[in-house]
């Protein structure tokens, strides 16, 4: 996020460098349709030509047309266009508490236009108090940009490989631990909490040992190696249809906001930036989500070893005798299967896959709930069968 502030920073840092350079033309050589940059004295029928009024978010400059002065001649300076602005990048502040008085020496960046045969003027756009001091370099909000950028992507690396490194050591050394170091445990018949101290369940009277299950009464050599893939169009009406409007509809409102915002006040105005701070923040992460919907799908590998979850930046790995839970959860047309371990590990898979997928992968479950001696939870619906099973109650 750094980033995109510190490249709009920069961009408009070379903007007010590049009008720091225009050459200043002599008003004795204007001519209609060039972007020039004049040099003079202000001259003014009123004191206060460029007045800056209000205060907090209502400040704002009133101006007054005036005339610009140098020694070859004198010419008109509209300002409409600056007419209610509160940039500084636009109108720098005056000498007079901010305040800009007739006989103060300016310097505008303007279009010529001419109205009458060998008559022009100036349309401001803008107006400093020198030729040079369009551009006034602060390095301090570079730096600190640029510091703030590091100091997150250093601290995102750090967190996602040292978050990479625990789960491959919780991987490799999970088979060590057969349970959770948490508390009391949980039955796997019940999903209701036991004590260590008693070993059985209260509830269903399922005895709880702390050890490693001993050999399956079935062998798992005799599953079959499943190899499914979710689609986009598998999910269900609505799902799609609120990821369309997200991932697409969003951006695309936010895009026909920014053009028209640009078209009415300009790229560098208030509402530019943050019509494009919108649309690169917001607009973006929709996207990204729609993409990740739509083009990210799910592998699943159900086999008698191990079982995978491959989607397009996460892998879950979790091998097959270690399974402590099998269940499915079943809410109107939603069909969810899940298999979950004692040291944490957990892979659930459902939405995006085909009606007979679903049905192998549950007819799977049977056999590997059958074989590792566990009871298939099938069907769960309520909130709280789906807690106490899963252990997150």
């Amino acid at each position: 996020m750094f980033l995109g502030f510190l490249a709009q920073a920069w961009s408009l840092d070379r903007e007010d460098f590049a009008r720091g350079l225009i050459p200043v033309t002599r008003i004795d050589q204007l001519l209609p349709g060039a972007i020039v940059k004049i040099n003079g004295t202000i001259a003014s029928g009123v004191t206060v030509a460029i007045d800056e009024v209000g205060s907090g978010n209502s400040r704002h400059w009133n101006l007054v047309p005036f005339n610009l002065t140098d020694q070859t001649g004198s010419v008109l300076v509209l300002v409409g266009p600056l007419q209610g602005s509160r940039s500084y990048r636009e109108i720098q502040t005056g000498i007079h508490d901010h305040d800009w008085w007739g006989g103060d020496p300016a310097a505008i960046i303007g279009d010529v236009q001419s109205n009458v045969p060998g008559t022009v003027y100036i349309v401001a756009r803008y107006i400093a108090r020198n030729p040079t001091s369009f551009y006034r370099p602060n390095p301090t909000v570079f730096w600190a940009l640029a510091l703030a950028s590091a100091a997150e992507g250093t601290l995102s690396g750090l967190s996602f490989f040292s978050d990479l490194r625990r789960r491959r050591l919780h991987q490799k050394n999970s088979p060590a631990f057969p349970h959770k170091v948490v508390g009391w445990p949980r039955c796997r018949n019940c999903g209701d909490y036991v004590s260590p101290a008693d070993g059985v369940c209260t509830v269903c009277n399922e005895p709880i040992s702390m050890h490693p299950i001993a050999e399956s009464p079935l062998d798992l050599t005799a599953l079959p190696t499943l190899r499914m893939r979710t689609s986009f169009d598998n999910k269900p009406r609505t799902t799609r249809l609120v990821t369309l409007v997200l991932g697409l509809g969003i951006p695309f409102a936010l895009v026909i906001i920014f053009v028209g915002t640009v078209l009415t006040s300009g790229f560098l105005s208030v509402p530019g930036v943050v019509s494009l701070t919108l649309l690169i923040v917001i607009g973006s992460s929709c996207l990204f989500t729609f993409l990740m919907s739509y083009f990210g799908q799910q592998t699943i590998i159900l086999s008698p070893h191990v079982i995978k979850s491959k989607r397009l930046i996460t892998r879950t790995k979790v091998a097959t005798p270690a399974v402590d839970r099998v269940l499915t959860i079943s809410r109107e047309n939603e069909v969810m299967h899940g298999i979950m371990t004692r040291t944490g590990p957990a892979i659930f898979f459902g939405e995006g896959l085909s009606q007979a997928d679903i049905d192998k992968a549950r007819v799977w479950l049977r056999d590997l709930a059958a074989c590792l001696g566990l009871r298939y939870h099938e069907g769960l619906k309520t909130p709280e069968e789906i807690l106490r099973i899963t252990g997150r109650g």
